[in-house]
């Protein structure tokens, strides 16, 4: 089986170096990585590695990924950039002998990476945070005004779409709070504002207890296996957590939207220490590693519940363990330049 991922983040070494150490039950397999860079620690964990073309349009870019799967004879193809329009054609790739490993149904996937629309439907499912949707200054102001309230409750904003906290910070209109981590609402007006506009915000109720980021590896739908972890107010590191109305929430998210593959899902506590929603990441996170100290290698097990529809495994991750991570010095290869008629493809395998 030849699996392709297509332009990722650098965790997809991580879930590659996963699925190999899982991989007793895997049918044989090789990777292939690309990505824009002529340098990606991501092709670190590769078979086959090599740059993608830069500068195409959405349409350009589809009918190159379908010539790479036809070239290079690829059976699944793993998307990480591009991947709600990839998801959308599968009956392209298929009609190649190709699947998708789509993190959701084709019409959910776009819409999961646009937080208003994913907390305005599973209101009344999970616990959310109070919030507003913002997207000129005027509106800014008004929820920032109203999540504030009497001065009970701290605000806090974040862009609709983003990743990784991109754009993320408190805010606040009111004078007293203003410090070196908390805005004020008129000079982030001043700073993000273009004529009148900005990119839709949440404007939400700050959360102040801890945050939980759940692992999970889903088959349509169906939870197969997942890791709660903690991170902590104060103290070093997570730590694998027994957090069953966390897990309760994550799986009632993954049931609804049928989500597939390898998924991230967070959470933190209000001042009530109630878990509520963050977020839903269509893909695996950043600290996937900490997450399969518990015992349970969550790449692994989704792509066996890929190749096998029947499997259902028996684990049950090591909880109150306190993990971290450390950066590891690497080499990243040297690519090879080689030309195809159609554009310079660089390659190592």
């Amino acid at each position: 089986m030849r699996i392709w991922f297509n332009r990722h983040f650098a965790v997809v070494a991580r879930v590659v170096r996963l699925m190999r150490e899982g991989a007793s039950d895997l049918p044989k397999f090789e990777i292939l990585i690309s990505h824009r860079h002529d340098h990606f620690a991501g092709y670190l964990a590769a078979d086959v590695a090599f740059v993608e073309p830069a500068g195409l349009s959405v349409e350009k870019y589809l009918a190159w990924c379908l010539k790479t799967v036809r070239n290079r004879k690829v059976d699944l193809l793993v998307p990480g950039h591009e991947q709600s329009f990839l998801t959308a054609r599968a009956a392209e790739f298929e009609a190649l002998g190709c699947r998708i490993f789509h993190a959701a149904p084709a019409p959910i996937v776009p819409k999961l990476h646009r937080k208003e629309w994913v907390y305005a439907d599973v209101e009344g499912v999970v616990s959310l945070p109070a919030y507003r949707v913002a997207a000129t200054p005027d509106e800014v102001r008004a929820a920032v005004a109203a999540i504030e309230g009497d001065g009970s409750v701290h605000a806090c904003i974040k862009p609709c779409v983003s990743v990784y906290g991109k754009g993320y910070g408190r805010i606040t209109a009111i004078a007293e709070r203003v410090q070196s981590d908390v805005q004020d609402v008129e000079d982030w007006v001043t700073k993000t504002s273009v004529d009148g506009a900005c990119a839709p915000q949440l404007v939400m109720e700050y959360l102040p207890g801890p945050e939980y980021s759940v692992d999970i590896a889903a088959r349509d739908g169906e939870v197969l296996a997942a890791v709660v972890r903690e991170k902590p107010l104060a103290g070093i590191g997570q730590i694998i957590a027994h957090k069953p109305e966390v897990r309760a929430a994550a799986d009632l998210l993954v049931e609804r939207f049928k989500l597939n593959g390898m998924i991230n899902v967070q959470f933190r506590d209000n001042v009530n220490g109630n878990a509520c929603l963050l977020e839903i990441n269509p893909r695996a996170s950043g600290g996937i590693d900490m997450s399969c100290l518990s015992g349970v290698n969550l790449p692994a097990i989704a792509f066996k519940g890929y190749v096998d529809p029947h499997y259902l495994p028996v684990v049950s991750p090591k909880t109150g363990v306190r993990v971290s991570e450390i950066p590891v010095a690497m080499i990243i290869p040297s690519i090879e330049v080689l030309r195809d008629e159609a554009q310079p493809q660089h390659e190592v395998a």
